[in-house]
């Protein structure tokens, strides 16, 4: 006997490989060209401080977070709104104390910057471990970048300077697009197969 499962219109929506392929190529460019700025232009100036490309690492990861919550509240399935959930959060407040402390010592930001990189790192890298997800290799390479990164501004090694700061965020932008553009194809795959 099969039961129906009642999908509602926003799930449709969010389901579609189009979004996630549209998101993950505006994270990943977005991602790039900060990571690009970052080193090229390390010390800008931006809300009367010299933090170099961090306040807008910070705004595209609250927005990040702000899509991340918005897919779980469209979920039916309880596995997805968990796992966005449980991520969403994770940017919105790490995103939020991040800009709201730009004018923060480097000392400061570099901690709280650690602390997000590891933190969403580590939970993308077990995330594919307990739930049934397309494109691993590709979230357990970016998980282990922002992990890696994480402790490298942690220990200040091998820089302390906020364009660090501001590369290592762009590089968790960057690699979370390409992670979501690599599910968005796997899907359209999968969905060509079984129709």
């Amino acid at each position: 006997m099969k039961t129906k499962i009642k999908v509602t219109e926003a799930e449709t929506f969010i389901n579609r490989p189009g979004w996630f392929m549209f998101r993950g190529a505006m994270m990943f460019a977005f991602g790039s060209l900060l990571l690009i700025l970052s080193v090229v232009a390390p010390h800008m100036q931006m809300l009367g401080t010299s933090s170099s490309w961090i306040p807008v690492s910070s705004a595209i990861i609250l927005l990040a977070g702000i899509l991340r919550c918005i897919d779980a509240f469209a979920s039916d399935r309880q596995t997805l709104v968990l796992m966005n959930m449980q991520g969403g959060m994770i940017d919105l407040v790490c995103g939020f104390i991040i800009f709201t402390n730009i004018g923060a010592t480097s000392l400061t930001l570099s901690l709280i910057v650690a602390a997000y990189l590891i933190m969403q790192g580590l939970y993308r890298f077990m995330l594919t471990f307990v739930i049934e997800i397309h494109s691993l290799n590709s979230a357990r390479i970016g998980g282990s970048v922002s992990v890696l990164l994480g402790l490298m501004a942690w220990l200040n090694w091998p820089f302390s300077d906020f364009w660090f700061l501001s590369f290592a965020l762009s590089s968790e932008i960057a690699s979370r697009g390409w992670a979501l553009m690599f599910y968005a194809n796997s899907i359209n795959k999968q969905q060509k197969v079984s129709q």
